[in-house]
């Protein structure tokens, strides 16, 4: 499957996170997906703790968002597909500016894609019911993508600080929540 440049750039920007700093497209590890060592796992980003709300977590694609998915079996190809598939395009995202593209991609990725159509439509003033259609893509392109932008990292932050305020025990991972916000703040700079 052919992807855009747009795509793969936020893509591998949100890898960052969702695996780290040991993700490289080009490995073959990382290209087989395999997870069956310590070493391999840190390439992938494999997990599966308890305390996860997502549960077994690969590439970012958790079980307990995607049930129907066989996490320790994806291997690139297939990751990319469900990102474009279940999180890009849902999102109408290559409509967009980079700018907004990558900002949305990596809030659906972390949040959902329902809440991060949420904060879009709630920044350009539309009916906020998590679906994008062409209201609200032809709303957000009247708008200034770098005030967007600011708008959805807003939300996102407010988004964590609440968390951290209802459940003090995920105070711990807060301040790795914020550096991802502060880096794409950075990524949305550099890219204007």
């Amino acid at each position: 499957m052919e992807y855009t440049k747009a795509f793969l750039d936020a893509f591998k920007f949100t890898m960052r996170y969702e695996v780290g700093p040991k993700f490289n497209m080009d490995d073959p590890d990382v290209i087989s997906g395999k997870c069956g060592d310590p070493a391999s796992q840190k390439k992938t980003g494999y997990t599966c703790i308890a305390e996860d709300a997502g549960g077994e977590t690969k590439f970012g694609i958790a079980k307990n968002a995607n049930p129907d998915v066989d996490i320790k079996g994806m291997n690139l190809a297939t990751v990319l597909e469900i990102y474009y598939k279940r999180y890009w395009t849902p999102l109408s995202l290559d409509s967009f500016d980079q700018v907004v593209a990558i900002n949305l991609f990596d809030a659906a990725v972390n949040h959902g894609v329902g809440q991060a159509a949420k904060w879009l439509q709630r920044a350009v003033n539309t009916t906020p019911d998590g679906k994008i259609g062409p209201v609200t893509v032809k709303t957000a392109q009247s708008v200034d993508p770098l005030t967007l932008a600011e708008q959805i990292l807003k939300a996102r932050e407010n988004l964590f600080n609440t968390i951290v305020k209802n459940k003090p025990s995920q105070a711990k991972f807060l301040k790795g929540w914020l550096n991802r916000l502060n880096d794409i703040k950075s990524y949305t700079k550099a890219t204007k």
